[in-house]
């Protein structure tokens, strides 16, 4: 099996590894098997010149600490718990709290994102990795054994799928933090866009970004369930999306359920799930105090993430959907980010 290449040194002497897969028109994802990081994703615009569309680092020893998430996996939990706590089964667990300043553990307390994941299976179309997550890892119940595969094929469709089982009750909510931009990760640029999303709810939020409940889009956030620019909805919500939309409240597949678009380059990018939810982060938090991008300082809002996921802070909301995972049960789920022009 080819290893892949060396890509950075971690402090413990080991070595992350970068993984390529290759589609027969020459496009190309780039993932690291630190975090399951996707750190690159090269794909033609409209003129055929090739692109890359997601964000990521100059500098790959900054993956290794990394706040913004950038293109990891995520989990145990994706998004937030309120003050990282939950019960299950009559027991209160005490997660560690890592959202500062914020008193929420956020995607499981910097844990599969900053990880080395072991790769059980490489070729042109495929990397498959697996981990291994211990008892009481970062506070949660259980020993968890995971599953990612990354798969890659003509059609430019990049699929994520999930799978994972433990030895005991526990949560799981897993999910990709990629960042996106359609007009070139390299020019920090949001005009151009658009985004569409059918969904006719959300969960509107507190200070601390903890789901309140249920409310129709419009209500505090911008309705998408036709396209939208960026810049408008900048415009309603000068902080940016970082709002859960409601896509169902089953499993079932949804097909091109978002479509975000570059008027500039002509990609196209629609996500499908049989997730229930998907949360929109527009890179509000971009700048400052992060790493260098790859070609450029990135600036606020230079990439936008779709977390497909169950809702936030689902155990502490009797009626949202349930991430518990049953002791011997297995966790499944699939999504596609399936990249065309509009030419």
């Amino acid at each position: 099996m080819n290893t892949g290449k060396d890509f950075f040194t971690l402090p413990d002497g080991r070595t992350a590894k970068l993984y390529t897969l290759r589609n027969s028109a020459g496009a190309e994802v780039d993932v690291c098997d630190w975090g399951g990081i996707i750190t690159a994703i090269r794909v033609p615009a409209r003129n055929g010149k090739i692109t890359d569309v997601a964000l990521g680092w100059k500098n790959p020893s900054d993956y290794i600490e990394d706040p913004g998430y950038i293109g990891a996996l995520v989990g145990r939990v994706a998004n937030r718990l309120s003050d990282g706590r939950f019960e299950l089964n009559g027991v209160t667990y005490q997660m560690v709290l890592n959202d500062v300043p914020r008193p929420n553990m956020l995607h499981g307390g910097f844990g599969f994102s900053h990880r080395l994941w072991q790769v059980v299976g490489y070729d042109a179309g495929m990397l498959v990795l697996h981990l291994t997550s211990p008892d009481g890892d970062a506070g949660f119940p259980g020993k968890l054994e995971v599953e990612v595969a990354y798969t890659w094929n003509d059609a430019g469709e990049l699929g994520i799928a999930y799978r994972a089982s433990g030895d005991a009750d526990t949560l799981v909510n897993l999910t990709n933090h990629a960042y996106f931009n359609l007009n070139g990760e390299d020019s920090n640029e949001v005009a151009g866009m658009t985004l569409q999303i059918a969904a006719d709810e959300f969960n509107p939020v507190d200070e601390n970004l903890i789901p309140t409940g249920i409310a129709p889009v419009g209500q505090g956030v911008p309705d998408l369930r036709r396209p939208v620019s960026f810049p408008e909805i900048l415009r309603q919500l000068p902080g940016g999306l970082d709002h859960n939309y409601i896509l169902g409240r089953d499993f079932s597949w949804k097909a091109n359920c978002v479509t975000a678009r570059s008027e500039h380059t002509g990609i196209v990018m629609t996500v499908s799930t049989d997730r229930t939810g998907v949360q929109v982060y527009m890179g509000g938090g971009i700048g400052g105090s992060y790493p260098e991008g790859k070609h450029v300082a990135y600036r606020r809002f230079a990439g936008f993430c779709l977390e497909t996921q169950e809702w936030p802070d689902a155990p502490n909301h009797p009626g949202f959907p349930s991430i518990v995972l049953r002791a011997g049960a297995e966790y499944r789920t699939r999504t596609v980010y399936r990249f065309t022009t509009d030419k």
